[in-house]
């Protein structure tokens, strides 16, 4: 059996690239990048081994100063949750 992999991916425009090159080097295309029932943005590919991957972006999500996701509740008085606007 083989399992999928998820790419998170900052936003809707880093999804289209990332599957366009995805393709444009041999992954074989499952479901172009289109809006998703829940709010987010997603495509799927499979690779050369028939590996299937998600490349997606969630708008949901809060992402740190370096790009990555920040799990802190919002009320937390930590230095980076406290920084930031939302």
């Amino acid at each position: 059996r083989r399992g999928d992999v998820d790419l998170g991916q900052i936003s809707a425009d880093d999804v289209d690239a990332f599957y366009d090159r995805a393709v444009a080097v041999g992954a074989r295309p499952v479901k172009p990048p289109a809006k998703v029932f829940w709010g987010g943005y997603s495509g799927n590919f499979r690779d050369p081994d028939d590996h299937l991957w998600e490349v997606a972006h969630n708008p949901f999500w809060r992402l740190d100063e370096t790009g990555r996701l920040d799990l802190a509740p919002r009320d937390a008085q930590t230095p980076q949750a406290s920084s930031k606007k939302d």
